[in-house]
């Protein structure tokens, strides 16, 4: 391929406006230089297109192509049919990377002809202020078996979820190869990057995991891709704990404490789609619809199956109401639904009085 760049950079963005110019310096920024940036813009309405088109202006390597919406996964698919890099990496551009981010995966993608490199980031609450790191282990693997049990005995357990695109750094030809075969990302809202992940991990012959973190992951109150409302999300969780038990089931069937840990992941899910404030007020929802929604959810297959198969423990403000619908009995139990419907009447006031008082 003429002129191909070393590393192809895929950014898929979507009123994203606020965000770019911290997200185009942090790679603009990189020590090193060989490489393409693709965005494709997925059909903004607010100045997203014209500032990348200026960004683009400045630098040639930037390419900007752009599409009627048509949702993230579909849109990551077209970043992987217009890639050229030799090595393919997906940037949320609402975040940012530390320079040497580049030139270190390349080194190691390098030693030992690797399918993909793996390394830890660093979250950024931008409400509190507090700002976490996830490492991984310094690790050569060889094997896809080699693989499998670091997935098992790391990634699973890994703080903040192991699907993220951004962590991970992709010989293109193996992205391409299974891309062919059809392995795509799938339309939905949420965990596509995760769903597209397990499909890529059971092919993985060589691999390697960095420690060190070059990824910042900021998490806003609202406005960028964590922290937008999705009415369905539930459903998505859903899909991915199917994703998840299919990929024990024909992969690592012999770890069956793996069954616990997706099983509470799905509840985490689910806590995190029916229990949170913005929940509420994004949704703009009242009390007999929250209800409805709430209810609707508990009575998923998967989730009561979950429910009355693990228990996990939570603190502070969502600790006794959450500890009560995962509990056993609660699907038996009318005065226990009557005591969550209450909790969900008084999370509907705090923030109807919180909304008043902006």
């Amino acid at each position: 391929m003429e002129n191909r760049p070393m590393v192809t950079i895929a950014v898929a963005v979507y009123n994203v406006e606020r965000f770019l110019p911290k997200g185009f310096d942090s790679i603009l920024a990189q020590t090193y230089t060989d490489f393409e940036v693709v965005v494709i813009d997925d059909g903004s309405t607010d100045n997203t297109l014209a500032m990348c088109q200026r960004i683009a202006e400045t630098d040639s390597r930037i390419r900007v192509l752009h599409f009627p919406h048509r949702g993230l996964g579909p849109v990551r698919n077209s970043l992987i049919e217009n890639a050229r890099g030799k090595y393919l990496y997906f940037f949320d551009i609402d975040d940012y990377i530390e320079p040497d981010t580049l030139a270190d995966n390349v080194a190691a993608i390098e030693d030992g002809d690797n399918d993909v490199v793996l390394f830890g980031f660093y979250v950024e609450q931008k409400v509190t202020g507090v700002c976490d790191g996830v490492s991984l282990p310094d690790k050569r693997m060889g094997t896809n078996e080699e693989f499998k049990q670091f997935y098992c005995n790391e990634l699973v357990k890994s703080a903040y979820g192991c699907g993220y695109l951004w962590s991970k750094f992709y010989r293109y030809e193996f992205v391409r190869d299974l891309y062919a075969a059809g392995v795509h990302f799938e339309n939905i809202e949420m965990h596509e990057d995760e769903l597209f992940n397990l499909k890529l991990f059971r092919h993985i012959s060589r691999c390697r995991s960095l420690s060190k973190k070059y990824y910042h992951y900021v998490i806003y109150p609202k406005g960028n891709t964590t922290t937008r409302y999705r009415e369905r999300g539930y459903e998505n969780s859903i899909i991915l704990y199917n994703s998840r038990i299919e990929l024990y089931r024909e992969w690592i069937k012999d770890r069956e404490d793996l069954l616990v840990d997706f099983r509470q992941l799905l509840l985490i899910a689910v806590s995190g789609s029916v229990m949170i404030f913005d929940y509420y007020s994004q949704a703009n929802m009242g009390l007999v619809k929250s209800y409805r929604q709430v209810k609707r959810v508990l009575g998923l297959p998967e989730v009561r199956e979950c429910a009355q198969n693990c228990r996990i423990e939570l603190s502070g403000t969502h600790k006794s109401a959450f500890n009560r619908m995962m509990d056993k009995a609660f699907y038996e139990n009318k005065p226990l639904r009557f005591l969550f419907a209450r909790w969900i009447r008084d999370q509907y006031r705090i923030v109807k009085k919180l909304r008043k008082g902006r």
